[in-house]
């Protein structure tokens, strides 16, 4: 310890620097060792067309979206509708699942939310405090209560095949 005392300050950051690079270095070969993981085998794109539709269906997605509106122009926007996400775009996320619906835009005059949940939504913005809430009519039809795929596959047979060579 009397060492670490009595060196002075320009050995001191010399000798900090150089763990700093060792330590670095011990760890970016250890990265480099692990490899980049296992590799799938390669298959024909037959094969890999028919597996990618024939899955499991997607439970569901999350997505970065950019929302812009080109329909209604910022003259046309006024007061408090201006800062409105939804009306002048904004940033944020997705979510969707079977009969779920989230919608979360963030802009620098506030956020906003839309939500939908089966028969029912509600959303909310900067210029109201209060959120939206209502629910389908009586007489809207229910989706469907098991998600997923509702018609079969076509097989590749059910294509027409292009000839290899036509006559000119």
């Amino acid at each position: 310890m009397k060492f670490l005392r009595t060196i002075s300050t320009a050995r001191l950051l010399a000798l900090i620097a150089g763990l700093v690079v060792a330590i670095g270095g011990v760890t970016a070969i250890a990265v480099a060792a692990s490899g980049p993981g296992p590799i799938p085998k390669h298959k024909s794109l037959a094969k890999a067309l028919h597996a990618a539709l024939t899955a499991r269906p997607v439970t569901g997605i999350f997505a970065r979206i950019t929302f812009t509106n080109n329909l209604i122009g910022a003259s046309s926007l006024a007061g408090s509708q201006a800062s409105d996400p939804i009306l002048s775009g904004a940033k944020g996320r997705l979510w969707l699942s079977a009969h779920r619906l989230r919608l979360e835009l963030q802009s620098v005059n506030g956020d906003a939310q839309v939500v939908v949940d089966n028969r029912s939504f509600w959303f909310t913005t900067p210029s109201r405090t209060p959120s939206t809430k209502a629910r389908c009519p009586p007489g809207t039809p229910a989706p469907p209560s098991t998600p997923g795929r509702t018609a079969p596959l076509p097989s590749t047979r059910a294509f027409p095949r292009s000839p290899r060579s036509s006559p000119i």
